[in-house]
């Protein structure tokens, strides 16, 4: 986490809002009514707000780096990109 961002959840805990917390480089975010604020094996986030969900988007990645356009959905990626390259999902982390 960058400095903004720890300074930005600790702010949001002190003014009352739910906080989570993952290991770094973990999938599962659990909230915790009291963090530990261990910044070197974990990550924090003010818990995202009901009916928020996360954008995604699929990218065709070509083979010399180039990034093609963004898709809403893998088979619309897929059907418009060239056969080479990968296709790659990006997810907005709330």
């Amino acid at each position: 986490m960058t400095a903004i961002e720890i300074i930005s959840v600790v702010k949001a805990f002190h003014e009352g809002e739910s906080i989570e917390v993952k290991m770094i480089g973990g999938e599962t975010w659990v909230e915790t009514p009291d963090p530990a604020w261990d910044f070197s094996a974990l990550e924090y986030r003010v818990t995202p707000k009901p009916g928020k969900q996360p954008r995604s988007v699929w990218i065709h990645v070509h083979r010399d780096g180039f990034i093609g356009s963004a898709w809403p959905s893998y088979a619309l990626c897929k059907a418009g990109s060239p056969k080479s390259g990968e296709i790659v999902k990006f997810s907005e982390e709330i």
